[in-house]
């Protein structure tokens, strides 16, 4: 199996979750996945909702999009509710939506609110509502607490929607841009390490030719 087909295989599963520490290259992988989709998928919409302010727009110049993608910025998580209420009823063919980083309004609000567990539930059964109902790929992003430990929160929530599961870090010199994403789920190919590096061009494989299965 190629690249190609490697990722065809993942995004058509289900629910993509990637964590990994701040910095380790999630917000670019996932911007890379979705101008894929956008060059290809020119008649439907896709979606990156970012629950992180604006700070992924200095990376948009890495990556080729179409002009059917449309970037919105989420407040808290009521509002990041709203919005994929909005997507999956409002719309009728979604490519794509991606929500990054989709546990960061949970940490913040988890002590202050006793229903962020039923938002980030429903949140995520509207995405794989999405995914079966229209096909939609859906990538969502966590950020881990502590590197040693790599839980996040709304682990056990995130863990149980999603259908392919990765970890993503830095390997090597940081100004080299290494990266390694580090399949744990589905069995058919947990375990698996693919070699990335990320720097001004984007995400870019360090091995394309590899047989990955």
């Amino acid at each position: 199996m190629d690249v190609d087909d490697l990722i065809s295989f993942i995004l058509n599963r289900g629910i993509v979750l990637v964590y990994g520490p701040a910095g380790s290259g999630k917000t670019n992988l996932t911007l890379w996945l979705l101008s894929r989709v956008s060059r290809s998928t020119e008649a439907k919409q896709l979606f990156y909702v970012s629950t992180e302010g604006s700070s992924y727009v200095h990376l948009l110049s890495r990556y080729c999009f179409g002009n059917n993608i449309y970037f919105i910025n989420a407040v808290n998580i009521d509002h990041l509710l709203d919005i994929i209420l909005n997507v999956c009823y409002g719309k009728k063919d979604v490519a794509a939506i991606a929500v990054d980083s989709i546990n960061n309004f949970y940490r913040t609000e988890a002590l202050e609110s006793n229903i962020v567990n039923k938002l980030l539930n429903t949140i995520m059964a509207l995405l794989a509502y999405a995914h079966r109902r229209m096909g939609s790929y859906i990538i969502v992003t966590a950020q881990v607490r502590e590197v040693d430990t790599l839980s996040f929160s709304g682990e056990s929530i995130l863990r149980f929607w999603s259908d392919v599961i990765a970890y993503i870090r830095k390997v090597g010199e940081p100004e080299l841009g290494g990266r390694e994403l580090i399949f744990e789920s589905p069995d058919e190919i947990a375990g698996l390490t693919l070699e990335l590096r990320i720097g001004d061009k984007g995400v870019e494989l360090r091995k394309p030719s590899t047989q990955y299965i």
